[in-house]
């Protein structure tokens, strides 16, 4: 939706009504050329490469956000030798 509806470049619609209802609202508007020349401009200055490589980059974010940590030895322990080594 961002930031296609946000600028009115496209109508954004929920059933199969609404699309068809809002598909002839563009194609009778009077306006029509203009929110081609809007939509052109727009479109211009992006590719479906950049727009590709800005999508898998918000993915490999969310997945190294959401990647466990590992767990790193304590001074060349390990976990269960230095959790050995805290309790006695």
């Amino acid at each position: 939706m961002r930031p296609y509806g946000e600028m009115k470049l496209v109508e954004i619609t929920d059933t199969s009504d609404e699309f068809i209802a809002a598909a002839e609202k563009i194609l009778s508007s009077s306006n029509r050329a203009e929110w081609l020349q809007k939509v052109d401009a727009f479109l211009e200055n992006i590719s479906w490469d950049k727009t590709w490589s800005q999508m898998s980059d918000l993915i490999d974010q969310v997945i190294e956000r959401k990647r466990p940590t590992r767990a790193l030895p304590l001074n060349g322990m390990s976990r269960r030798a230095g959790a050995a080594a805290i309790t006695r």
